[in-house]
């Protein structure tokens, strides 16, 4: 049996936190992107995505130890490939044994990361954290 499927997918939408007697808050637009195939050629089953998610964050916190409160506005990334691959090697009433194998890569990135005073603009705490993150699995069942 011979069959094919595409897709994608478009997101959108924003997150909110808050902690309690306000010492901090926390704001994201959320943008995500998608792409799927994927197809059947007798027993043998492939498929492929890929991905994108973007989240604009904004973040507030109070720190009443040090009497300030801490800013951050930055943007976070991420990518995602998957390929996957199973064989029906045997079938019998309604069971069935397939071999699954997947890998997927992934990488996140928040290249702008940087916390500054709230009231002067000084910049605290960690700065310019943002390398890739690049992750490499293998699976199989």
């Amino acid at each position: 049996m011979l069959g094919t499927a595409v897709g994608f997918a478009l997101s959108g939408g924003s997150a909110n936190a808050k902690l309690a007697n306000g010492m901090g808050t926390m704001n994201a637009d959320i943008f995500q992107a998608g792409l799927y195939g994927s197809t059947q050629i007798g027993a043998l089953r492939l498929g492929a995505s890929a991905s994108y998610g973007s989240m604009q964050i904004e973040t507030r916190r109070s720190i009443a130890v040090l009497g300030q409160g801490l800013a951050a506005d930055y943007l976070a990334e991420a990518l995602c490939g998957p390929l996957q691959a199973a064989c029906d090697l045997f079938s019998s009433n309604g069971f069935a044994f397939t071999p699954f194998a997947v890998l997927q890569i992934q990488s996140v990135r928040t290249p702008d990361f940087r916390e500054s005073n709230a009231m002067t603009g000084a910049g605290v705490g960690v700065k310019g954290v943002g390398g890739p993150t690049p992750q490499c699995a293998l699976n199989w069942a």
